[in-house]
């Protein structure tokens, strides 16, 4: 299991030893041998800056995507807004092909680049959406949108 803590910019991941998780007070994730507990009551960095990882024996590969989009700020989210999500695997266990959930985000167009390993997502954030980070995934792998 690990645990992370959100600095701001990114995660800080920290290796814990197996345990139970009795706090599951609201699950963001749960696939194929993985499941992601958020604890909304972590105190000072906020509601969804506490994340715990639970992987279950044995563990499928898991990989992290990197990103890459223009600033969304939730108090423009008056509407439906459009934004173009560049998605970048770290490793040769993205598969650019893998199912595409974006959470509360909808997609409606995808662009696959074989070369350069990469997509360019065409998302739709809901109005209203609340600040914090957006869980992706892309087959196996998982990345982060900023809602600011």
């Amino acid at each position: 299991m690990s645990r992370g803590l959100y600095n701001g910019t990114g995660w800080d991941w920290e290796i814990q030893d197996d345990m139970y998780n009795t706090r599951m007070d609201n699950i963001a994730n749960a696939v194929d041998g993985t499941l992601w507990s958020v604890d909304g009551y972590s105190g000072v960095a906020g509601p969804a800056a506490y994340v715990e990882y639970l992987v279950a024996e044995p563990c499928a590969p898991c990989c992290e995507l990197t990103v890459t989009h223009k600033r969304i700020r939730a108090e423009k989210l008056t509407k439906p807004r459009k934004v173009v999500l560049t998605v970048t695997g770290a490793d040769e266990t993205f598969d650019i092909f893998g199912l595409i959930d974006l959470g509360p985000l909808s997609w409606h167009k995808v662009k696959f680049n074989h070369r350069k390993n990469q997509l360019k997502i065409h998302a739709i954030v809901p109005a209203g959406l609340e600040p914090g980070m957006v869980m992706i995934r892309v087959g196996e792998c998982f990345g982060w949108v900023e809602i600011e």
